[in-house]
């Protein structure tokens, strides 16, 4: 049971929004009239090994920013703003980007099962010499031994003005992880202070100025469109899912349409090393967006622990040749078949669990010139406007 707690603890992060418990690192305020202020905060994580964590938290009206130090050295930068949205952004030792995720309304930062309406207790402190209410900002509930309930709770300290103070989870077994103030400047904060830095969508920033680096053998192969939808459909007879795959080195695009209007996207340059993955909700609203400057897993075909295994069947699909592989061998309760070309074009794929199982299969393949435009990542989903970000 305890290990469960500590499992709710990880997924919930250590701030929240108000009323959105998965915003990691935001500090929580009742109300939007807080004063603009830079305050210092040790860290008291709920897992992992011991370390020294100290946040740094600026705020300018409806914006805060986080840096985030571990150990002596930086680690993340946080911004928080209205919508709400959250932006998280790491840079690597050259301080180029080098990850970012981005989430932006309240459903794509509820956690389940947290019950995520914030109320004053009847609690008072004073810590670092203030006064500040306790509030309970969000909680969990599991059930004990017999027709017992445990419940774990997200508390959060606020001072007279909207500053929060200190933040910490309780549970059965007492606090588990904790954020406390240890200074509280009250003073003018400047908007660039708080707003993510102005390249941060832009592509250029993302890829390699001078890469003269080769493709490796077999690595620059040839420009195809393959269309895969699903046997089943939704209500309205939409497949339940439509998968579009565009190649043309080094870029591949994965385009997702799900049968309740959700859209994934998915983009990788493989010269590039940048991975990108977009989602909306079914109004078609920006809800996520992640990109990633590490290195790309390759697909290792031949077996072995962790490797595609070779079922020994082969196929004919929409008038190409596949091979089936069995891509998580090791894997309980869980499985994803992929039938796939010699050049490495997915032509069939079946996901299996306990309780499901969905085949997904190709309807349409075109080995033909794709203009790389159309598969550079949209403009739309890298403007600050479709995240809520002030030019």
């Amino acid at each position: 049971m305890k290990r469960l707690w500590l499992l709710l603890i990880v997924l919930a992060g250590p701030f929240a929004l108000a009323g959105v418990c998965g915003a990691t690192d935001a500090p929580f305020a009742p109300t939007g009239s807080v004063p603009d202020y830079v305050a210092t905060f040790d860290v008291k994580p709920g897992s992992g090994p011991p370390r020294t964590i100290v946040d740094t938290v600026r705020r300018h009206g409806a914006w805060a920013r986080t840096d985030r130090i571990i150990g002596g050295h930086e680690d993340t930068v946080s911004y928080f703003g209205p919508g709400p949205v959250s932006i998280t952004v790491r840079r690597d030792l050259a301080n180029a980007l080098s990850s970012l995720q981005i989430m932006r309304g309240a459903q794509a930062h509820r956690s389940v099962p947290w019950d995520e309406t914030a109320f004053k207790t009847e609690e008072r402190e004073t810590f670092l010499g203030e006064s500040c209410d306790v509030w309970n900002v969000a909680r969990a509930t599991t059930d004990g031994p017999g027709t017992s309930k445990r419940e774990l709770k997200r508390l959060s300290c606020i001072a007279g003005d909207g500053i929060e103070l200190w933040n910490k989870f309780v549970g059965p077994y007492g606090e588990s992880s904790a954020v406390r103030a240890t200074g509280v400047e009250r003073r003018p904060v400047s908007p660039s202070d708080v707003l993510p830095p102005s390249n941060l969508l832009d592509l250029d920033a993302w890829l390699p100025k001078n890469d003269s680096s080769p493709p490796q053998t077999g690595e620059r192969r040839g420009d195809v469109t393959v269309t895969m939808q699903t046997e089943r459909t939704a209500p309205d007879g939409r497949p339940l899912l439509t998968r579009i795959v565009q190649r043309h080195f080094p870029w591949t695009s994965t385009d997702q349409v799900h049968g309740d209007g959700k859209r994934t996207l998915a983009i990788e340059n493989v010269t590039a090393r940048l991975s990108l993955r977009f989602e909306s909700d079914i109004a078609g609203r920006p809800a996520r967006l992640s990109m990633s400057k590490t290195p790309l897993v390759r697909v290792m075909i031949g077996g072995g622990e962790g490797r595609p295994v070779n079922l020994g069947r082969t196929e004919a699909i929409a008038g190409e040749h596949c091979t089936w592989f069995d891509m998580s061998p090791n894997v309980m309760d869980a499985g994803l078949h992929q039938c796939t070309t010699n050049d490495g074009i997915v032509l069939r794929e079946h996901h299996m669990s306990r309780m499901h199982y969905e085949p997904l299969i190709a309807v349409r393949i075109e080995r033909a010139p794709i203009d790389p435009a159309k598969i550079m990542p949209p403009r739309d989903i890298l403007s600050r406007a479709a995240w809520g970000i002030p030019e």
